[in-house]
């Protein structure tokens, strides 16, 4: 499971499963946490089984941040 920080703006979770889905990962799970007085999101990604460097290259690549 990866646990990413997202901006809380329009858009913001599209782009990420977008470039999950570019890396060509499966998504398994999502779980969200976010509170309205907040800037920022959690996302908890759980991803089928198999390498995870396409999935770290992809967040290197377009700037995802882990917690």
């Amino acid at each position: 499971m990866a646990t990413i920080i997202i901006r809380d703006q329009p858009g913001e979770l599209t782009r990420l499963f977008a470039d999950i889905d570019r890396a060509g990962i499966n998504i398994e799970d999502v779980c969200i946490e976010h509170a309205t007085s907040q800037l920022t999101g959690l996302v908890h990604v759980s991803v089928a089984p198999g390498p995870t460097v396409p999935l770290k290259e992809a967040r290197q690549a377009r700037e995802w941040r882990l917690r």
